[in-house]
């Protein structure tokens, strides 16, 4: 028993350790869930459309209503219809960012295998920089999600309570236990997703700390080339263009050294000018100022 615990516990640490062995694995083990994901996306799009044209379909049967009792029925038809119509828009919605989050781990991978394979290779401050805005951005996507979660839950709650003192017509009960059933599901996709999330999450902090690591083990010459690679990419970052042409921070310096020097150059032309002239009393004091004003613009 002994045994078979030490083995689990490996089993769950070597998710998220390096073993460079198992990149290929995981690569494997991403690209099949997301052409698992990637077909029930597919699923998920055509319910999606045909949702959608029922609700247009229940749509124009409401308009068409003429007794009361019709069009009663008519507009809860309506309003399941607009429920599945949400929820299957949201469910493809949910896939596509958990498709996206596999595609992001499988550069995880990649990433932590360039570490650690060729660690002076590897862009240290460049990727770390790019996996600190990318946990920013899951933290920020967690918190649409939680929200959503949030009001998803109120809304089950509420059905729930309905459902247990409901004493109405068939339709409306029917209704409900529809709308709930619905809510329910959009639940499990958000879960998911935020499950997704949080394990993209992980990885890219067991990532972070990986290249910190590296980092402290650099010498002071891979530091200073790793900061003069990092000087590099903010030179030549790119602000605009103009004409198609790029202007990058290192044009703008360029440009206004140019000019700083220019103007430094015709001040001191300018000044030995003004002396030459003042020094021959037969040249007209107007003449010369004009003559030093010319040159210098």
């Amino acid at each position: 028993e002994l045994d078979l615990a030490d083995r689990k516990r490996k089993d769950a640490e070597s998710k998220i350790s390096y073993r460079p062995d198992d990149l290929e694995a995981r690569r494997k083990e991403i690209t099949t869930e997301r052409e698992a994901l990637e077909k029930e996306r597919a699923d998920a799009d055509v319910q999606r459309d045909k949702s959608r044209k029922r609700l247009e379909e229940a749509r124009v049967a409401l308009d068409s209503s003429i007794e009361d009792e019709e069009y009663a029925v008519n507009q809860a038809i309506v309003d399941l219809r607009r429920v599945e119509a949400e929820a299957a828009q949201e469910k493809t919605l949910l896939l596509r960012e958990r498709m996206d989050t596999l595609y992001h781990i499988t550069e995880l991978w990649s990433a932590r295998y360039s570490l650690h394979t060729e660690p002076k290779k590897f862009p240290l401050r460049q990727q770390r920089e790019r996996l600190d805005d990318y946990v920013k951005s899951l933290g920020a996507s967690r918190q649409t999600q939680e929200l959503r979660e949030d009001v998803l839950r109120a809304e089950v709650r509420e059905l729930g309570e309905r459902l247990s003192r409901m004493q109405q017509s068939v339709n409306t009960l029917d209704n409900t236990q529809a709308f709930l059933k619905l809510r329910t599901g959009q639940l499990d996709q958000i879960a998911m997703a935020v499950a997704a999330n949080d394990r993209a999450e992980k990885l890219t902090k067991r990532v972070l700390a990986e290249i910190a690591e590296v980092e402290q083990r650099l010498s002071l010459g891979e530091r200073l080339q790793q900061f003069g690679e990092s000087a590099q990419r903010i030179w030549d970052r790119e602000l605009f263009s103009i004409d198609e042409r790029p202007l990058t921070i290192k044009k703008i310096f360029i440009a206004f050294l140019i000019l700083a020097v220019g103007l430094t150059i015709t001040r001191v032309v300018t000044r030995m000018l003004r002396r030459a002239l003042n020094a021959r009393q037969h040249i007209d004091r107007t003449a010369a100022a004009t003559i030093e004003r010319v040159l210098h613009y």
